[in-house]
């Protein structure tokens, strides 16, 4: 193994058991400050490696919190979706007239 996958390797592995310890909000400040400090010593791979981190979590937060979602919440926001697509599908038409 490369010093670089080495160093990758052991960013993604730190970052990963600071995170059990953290909120979801203080995980995101934490790679973005780890991804600062990274590219100012130009440490490029480590930077993408915790941005791909972060980008993960991000993406796991998301599926849970929509799949924690009641019954109602989804009949909600459906709802108020399709109000926004019909106002701006109106605007389109009134500006297009």
């Amino acid at each position: 193994m490369s010093t670089s996958s080495k160093k990758v390797d052991f960013i993604k592995s730190w970052y990963n058991g600071e995170c059990e310890k953290l909120s979801f909000r203080d995980k995101l400040k934490l790679a973005r400050a780890w991804t600062e400090i990274c590219v100012k010593d130009e440490e490029y791979e480590m930077a993408a490696a915790i941005k791909a981190e972060r980008m993960k979590m991000v993406k796991n937060h998301v599926k849970e919190k929509r799949r924690k979602r009641s019954f109602s919440q989804k009949i909600a926001l459906w709802t108020y979706l399709k109000k926004k697509r019909v106002r701006i599908l109106l605007n389109k038409l009134a500006n297009y007239c």
